[in-house]
């Protein structure tokens, strides 16, 4: 019975010796370098050795470790060499923390499907060193210490402050006197606005036509001449206004309503002669100059006929 007991014994103490080899010959860390200066990276490379019924490989590196630090880890990774697979992985570390230090046994994963088998990395031990010191002997001068120079730039800040206040003020005075100067009725000569703007248009209509000099100020004759009545008709000045926020004002304006329709294009015609430099012929230029006239009439009755209503 003894000697079946010490066989047994024995049979087990074999496997358990073949398992530990078998797992030693399997899992391979290199490291490189084993010694270190503080703060200088290690390269840590694992190789596993896979059987070729095992598909995947996983191992389990923690977060932290004492006494080091991860700076980066590769993706795993498998190959192919003298016909036989191997898991391979590379870890970079440093330490800051001068002394022999070791990194515990990692566990590696192998296996193919549910089947997994566990095995264990080896301990490794890192040797940090201090930075080697100066053997040179040499005697170094402690030099004193350089005083940072200072420039006090106070009057500069307030300088430039009182300029930017005096530019504001400048601008807003400006923006102030434009607005006053749209908003100033005009004055009225001894004309009344439709005898003032019918004697320009006879005075535009003398503007010869055969070129391209005279095509633009008889254009701008126009556009300005009903500018100018328009305004007198609201009693402020419009000089200043765009084509666009004159048809826009006369289609809210009552008296102009009826009108909009046939001043827009002799209106947008001398925008186009005066911007995109266009040429029409005489004809056009003439049609213009009548189109703008009846629009002009026509305010001029519609504003005739609401005052004698008023009056009466």
């Amino acid at each position: 019975m003894k000697i079946n007991i010490q066989i047994f014994f024995l049979i087990f103490v074999l496997v358990l010796v073949k398992a530990f080899n078998g797992s030693s010959q399997q899992v391979s860390v290199v490291m490189n370098p084993p010694v270190i200066l503080i703060g200088e990276q290690v390269n840590l490379t694992l190789k596993v050795l896979l059987p070729a019924k095992d598909t995947y490989c996983e191992w389990q590196w923690p977060d932290s470790i004492v006494h080091f630090e991860q700076i980066s880890k590769s993706e795993g990774k498998i190959l192919q060499e003298n016909g036989q697979s191997y898991f391979t992985q590379e870890i970079v570390f440093t330490s800051f923390d001068s002394g022999r230090w070791y990194l515990p046994a990692m566990p590696v994963i192998t296996g193919a499907g549910n089947n997994r088998k566990l095995l264990l990395t080896d301990s490794i031990a890192v040797r940090v060193n201090y930075a080697i010191m100066d053997s040179s002997g040499v005697l170094r001068d402690i030099r004193p210490i350089l005083s940072d120079p200072f420039t006090d730039y106070t009057w500069w800040y307030i300088g430039g402050g009182v300029l930017l206040a005096l530019m504001i003020a400048y601008g807003l005075f400006r923006l102030w006197r434009k607005k006053m100067s749209n908003n100033t009725p005009l004055k009225r000569n001894h004309l009344s606005a439709y005898d003032e703007a019918m004697e320009a248009l006879d005075a535009a209509g003398k503007i010869r036509l055969d070129s391209e000099s005279g095509l633009l100020t008889y254009h701008t004759a126009l556009s300005l001449l009903f500018k100018r009545y328009y305004g007198r008709i609201c009693s402020e000045s419009l000089m200043k206004d765009t084509t666009g926020d004159l048809l826009l004002r006369m289609r809210k304006d009552k008296l102009a309503q009826d009108a909009l329709a046939l001043l827009a294009s002799p209106l947008r015609l001398c925008d186009a002669v005066k911007f995109a430099r266009y040429h029409p012929d005489a004809k056009t230029s003439n049609d213009c100059a009548i189109q703008m006239k009846d629009g002009i009439a026509m305010i001029h009755n519609h504003s005739t006929s609401k005052a004698q209503s008023l009056a009466n």
